[in-house]
């Protein structure tokens, strides 16, 4: 129930939108919003350039700093000059409007 992003926040990074649905190497599929920032939300783990759904980004997974659950990725670039440098998608289950 903590607060972890704005609407205003919302990142355009493909062309479904700031909302869209990724599969992982399992055939899970994730509905992820993409924002350029977040709060309450940590990094876990080293990036991982591997299966990553945006080209250019490697991943690394996050959770909710209040409550440990596993919220969605944080992407950073692994170029340089790259825009935006890193941003967030989160997964939709996860988030809910007030």
């Amino acid at each position: 129930q903590t607060s972890v992003a704005k609407r205003s926040n919302m990142l355009v990074m493909s062309s479904d939108g700031p909302l869209g649905a990724y599969a992982n190497p399992h055939g899970y599929v994730h509905e992820v919003m993409t924002l350029t920032e977040t709060t309450g939300i940590a990094v876990v783990g080293r990036p991982v350039k591997e299966y990553s759904w945006f080209p250019g980004y490697a991943w690394s997974l996050t959770e909710c700093t209040e409550c440990g659950s596993h919220m969605g990725w944080h992407f950073a670039a692994t170029k340089a000059k790259m825009k935006p440098e890193s941003f967030w998608g989160l997964r939709s289950s996860q988030v809910v409007d007030d």
